[in-house]
Order: structure tokens, then sequence, then C-alpha cells
């Protein structure tokens, strides 16, 4: 009897070790398949060029790259940013006559909200229809880990081909409005700063206005001096400001 129960023992022990070993190598093979989700869907991701642009003048064609879908579905539960329905992560430019084509940036982490190269809301002049001006969130500024309409936008811009793609707008300031002056290079932005460093651009924060010379590398310099933005606040209060 007693060596009876000893192999039953031994039994039990050995299955449950086989068990052990075969949810071990399934927990391993999901740990390698990245695209297999905890549901069994898998992971979906793909290229999305629903659309293309043309450029003017210009041997090179635009594809903007949208993100694509998850295995739910769902866009913003597997990116680092969110409300991008719209919105792309790089742009291919295409030579139609060469038939070579790159990324806009293959360094920069960034969500390009707008791009354009003759928008007359913009006052574009046409001797800058070799540029490409860019709207693009490429900062986590409050810290949420994602890309969301609270983080800053930045003003951007490259040639028609997709080279020298440089940032106009200074860090940690979000584009308010922006144009080119005419017959000029140019380029006045009114940009919010969060003056209270609550992590957020709203009403309660400075708009400022910056200007930039699109020829030279130097950056985006304020209009106005902090002299004369003393004065306007020092008027201000003397005439506007509710007396307590």
């Amino acid at each position: 009897m007693k060596n009876l129960a000893s192999i039953f023992i031994l039994t039990v022990l050995i299955s449950a070790c086989g068990n052990n070993t075969n949810n071990i190598e399934q927990a391993n093979n999901k740990t390698n398949n990245p695209e297999q989700t905890s549901d069994g869907a898998k992971q979906k991701f793909n290229i999305q060029t629903k659309e293309f642009f043309q450029l003017d003048s210009s041997d090179y064609i635009l594809f903007p790259l949208a993100a694509g879908e998850t295995g739910n579905g769902n866009l913003s539960d597997s990116r680092d940013y969110k409300e991008s329905a719209t919105d792309y992560w790089n742009i291919i430019f295409y030579n139609k006559n060469t038939g070579d084509h790159h990324l806009l940036d293959e360094k920069k982490k960034m969500l390009i909200h707008s791009y354009n190269n003759r928008n007359s809301d913009y006052n574009v002049p046409q001797q800058y229809y070799k540029k490409i001006f860019y709207t693009i969130t490429a900062f986590d500024y409050n810290g949420d880990n994602i890309f969301s309409r609270e983080d800053p936008v930045y003003l951007f811009v490259s040639d028609t081909d997709g080279k020298n793609f440089r940032q106009l707008t200074p860090d940690n300031y979000n584009l308010y409005s922006w144009q080119m002056i005419k017959n000029t290079n140019t380029l006045i932005m009114v940009l919010t700063k969060d003056s209270n460093s609550n992590k957020k651009f709203d009403g309660d924060d400075e708009k400022v206005a910056m200007s930039i010379d699109l020829n030279t590398n130097k950056p985006a310099q304020e209009v106005f001096s902090s002299n004369f933005k003393g004065k306007l606040n020092e008027l201000f209060d003397r005439n506007w400001k509710e007396q307590e």
C-alpha cells in the first residue's frame, strides 16, 4: 500500500510540473509575440497613406502617414497621442521623376496637424511657394504621456522636397496665429506663454508677438521690449483695472 501511495504522489507531481512547463511556454510565446493581445486578437498596425498631395511646380508628391488601428479599432489605445483621426506622424516625400523617396524627419517624434505651401489665409508670398509650413506637436509639455491638444503646437518649415526641416517657434510656447509679411522675409507669430506655469495654455496666459527672418537661422525674437510691455501694463492698470 505504501508503494502504491508513493507511486500515486509521484504521478501527481510529474503531471503538475508538466502543466507548469506548458504555462511557462505559453507565457514566453505571448512575450515574444507582441502582436498578440490579452483577448487573443492580433494587434494591427498599418502604414496609412489614405491621401496624397502634389505640390505645384514641384517634382514631389507628399504622402502623409496616419496611424493604423489596434485590435479593437481604437486608435488612441496604442498610440501616444489622442484626437488624431486627421493628424499624421510623418510624411513621405516622393520624387515622381526619379522614384526617390524619404521621410520628412526620422528622429523627431511628432504629431503633424497641418501642412501647406499656398494658403491665402496665411498670406504666403510667391517667393515662399518653395517652402512648406507645418503645425506640429512635438513635446509632451504637461507630462501626461500623450500628445494631446493641451500640449503646445509649434510652427515648422521645410523646402518643398522636405529638406531643411526646422522649428520656427521657440520651445514651450503655443502657436496662436502666424502670417508672412508682404514683400519681406519676415514672419510674425502670436504665441501663448504659460505665464502661470500651470502646464496649460489658456486665457489666463500672456500672448507674445514674435518675428523671425526666414533667410537666416536666427531664433525668433519678441516684437515688443520688456520695457514697452511694462508701460502697457501700467497704462491698463491705471485706466481699466477694476478698483477694489
